[in-house]
Parts: structure tokens; C-alpha cells; sequence
């Protein structure tokens, strides 16, 4: 993020009532990273550089936090150098953008994707929707299979390919309650 995005989002969020923090709290990252598979990835420097809470609707009974996640991934390679092989660090930055929202209607942990894996989750389903199966993957727990084909209506599975369409690395997890996004896209 540039200077000017960083002040702009406070002048934005502010009048909305939402909060912004830039803070790394080593607590809240750790509560992530415990409950959450997706906040698991990469080798070092793992943060939180931005946070964005607030409400997404006038009743305030639909909170979410946006988020910026930051991790790298590092590989080693080796190089001859004369007659001695060096090894050498190579640090990938990684950048990911991710959403918290309240999802009453979500009452089984299911996950969308299109290339994160399945989360330990054991079933693969395979749905009616024969593009939607070629572009997005549905995880679930067998015992949740009904459920998660209830929530997932044609106007849902619409949407979703949509997304996928359009938003590079996207990740869906539903959780009873509440979703959590992610993707590779600001």
C-alpha cells in the first residue's frame, strides 16, 4: 500500500463507523492461525498488516473484518560458485486479501476453492452444475453433505463461479455462523 491509500483509509472508515488498524497483534494472530487453515501458509514473516472491521449493514447485526494477510514462502537453491556450491535464500513475498462476514445461515463447515485443497475436510462433491465443477471445488465433511447441498442454491452457485471468474486464488470457508474469503486480489 502506498502512503496515500494508508491515509485514505482512515477518512474512509471513519465516517462509517468502521475501524482500521495497522497494528500486528501477535494475540489476534495467533487466534487465526489456531482456528483458521487458510492463515497457515508460507515459511516466515506471517502478519496482519491491515484491519478493517465494521458492520455491513445499518442494523449492525452483520459484522466483518477485511484484512491484508502477508507471508513468504522461502526455497533454497543451490549454485556453483568456482569449485564450492553456495546455497542461497530466496524469500517469495506473498500478499493475500480476505474478508470475515456473519453468515446466520451457514450451519456446517464447508470450503470453495479453486486451488487451496480441501482443508481436511473428507468429500469432494460434485454437483448438477457441470461448469461450476470445473472451476470451483466443494469440500465438506461426509456427515454435512445434505446441508452444504441446501445452502449451495442455484443463485449461490451462480454467484460463486462468478467470483471465481473473476478473482484470482479465491477461498471460501464457511464455518456455522460466519465465511471467511480469501484471495490473491485487492
Amino acid at each position: 500500500m502506498t502512503g496515500v491509500q494508508t491515509c485514505a483509509l482512515p477518512i474512509y472508515t471513519a465516517p462509517r463507523g468502521w475501524s482500521f488498524s495497522r497494528h500486528n497483534g501477535r494475540s489476534a494472530w495467533s487466534t487465526l492461525r489456531k482456528r483458521y487453515a487458510l492463515f497457515q501458509q508460507g515459511d516466515e514473516d506471517q502478519e496482519l498488516s491491515l484491519r478493517i472491521w465494521g458492520y455491513a449493514d445499518t442494523a449492525k447485526t452483520l459484522p466483518f473484518m477485511l484484512y491484508q494477510f502477508y507471508y513468504e514462502d522461502v526455497t533454497y537453491i543451490e549454485e556453483q560458485v568456482g569449485k564450492t556450491t553456495v546455497t542461497r535464500k530466496v524469500e517469495t513475498p506473498r500478499f493475500r486479501y480476505g474478508m470475515f462476514l456473519r453468515v446466520p445461515e451457514a450451519s456446517v463447515r464447508f470450503r470453495l476453492t479453486e486451488d487451496r485443497g480441501s482443508a481436511g475436510l473428507d468429500k469432494r462433491l460434485t454437483l448438477e452444475y457441470g461448469a461450476f465443477n470445473r472451476e470451483v471445488a466443494v469440500y465438506c465433511d461426509s456427515s454435512d453433505e445434505l446441508a452444504v447441498r441446501k445452502f449451495l442454491s442455484p443463485a449461490v452457485l451462480e454467484l460463486v463461479l462468478q467470483m471465481a471468474r473473476s478473482i484470482a486464488g479465491m477461498t471460501v470457508d464457511f464455518y456455522p455462523g460466519h465465511v471467511l474469503y480469501m484471495c490473491e486480489e485487492d
